[in-house]
């Protein structure tokens, strides 16, 4: 799983790089500490090459790395966020699915159907009306994806990132993402620390 890099990154770089990101899956992505009480992982792991070499139309902006993701349990349905503005961005989603169930089951046009769903407590509602609520809040509020990215730059040096994306199910592109925490490694910290050491460092 090395072979993906550009052909002028080392062969130590490569290995130790893949030692990182095995690390990450096996050892933190489902279980990070910025996820809270009750935010719970899918167990749907994944890592995968990020290609440093341009081919068929594709241009590569680095030298090649890797990428690991899990998807969490959306903060509406686990009470748990991994920051301020997840909470915040999920708090507004709620509205606009409120409003939305509003329109089409109560006949209401847009602006009345803003202003009721400001008054909606779900709390209060008849059993029947959760249960019409409730295939609403399962398209509206998709997984949470967490990913962690590492690469080699053209400078030589590493590049290191943990982000999250609750705003684009289910494509969860990057440039959609919140960054947790972000640092640059040489080579030299990345051949001589363990992944243990070199996480921690990103945490600063």
């Amino acid at each position: 799983m090395t072979n993906h890099f550009a052909d002028d990154v080392p062969q130590g770089i490569r290995e130790k790089l893949l030692t990182i990101a095995e690390w990450v899956k096996d050892n933190r992505i489902s279980n990070h500490p910025n996820a809270g009480m009750g935010k719970e992982a899918y167990g749907c792991v994944n890592l995968n090459e990020i290609s440093g070499k341009s081919y068929d139309g594709f241009i590569a902006f680095q030298s090649g790395g890797y990428t690991v993701t899990e998807p969490y349990a959306n903060g509406w349905h686990s009470g748990s966020y991994f920051t301020e503005d997840e909470e915040k961005a999920t708090d507004e989603q709620y509205q606009n699915m409120l409003e939305g169930f509003v329109r089409d089951n109560m006949g209401l046009h847009y602006k009345e159907a803003q202003e009721w769903a400001k008054t909606l407590d779900c709390n209060a509602l008849d059993e029947q009306t959760q249960d019409d609520i409730a295939p609403y809040e399962s398209d509206w509020f998709e997984p949470v994806l967490l990913r962690f990215q590492l690469w080699v730059e053209d400078s030589g040096n590493v590049y290191m990132e943990e982000s999250i994306n609750y705003i684009d199910a289910p494509y969860y592109r990057t440039g959609s993402d919140e960054v947790l925490h972000h640092q640059t490694f040489t080579q030299i910290d990345i051949l001589t620390r363990t992944p243990e050491e070199l996480i921690a460092m990103l945490e600063t």
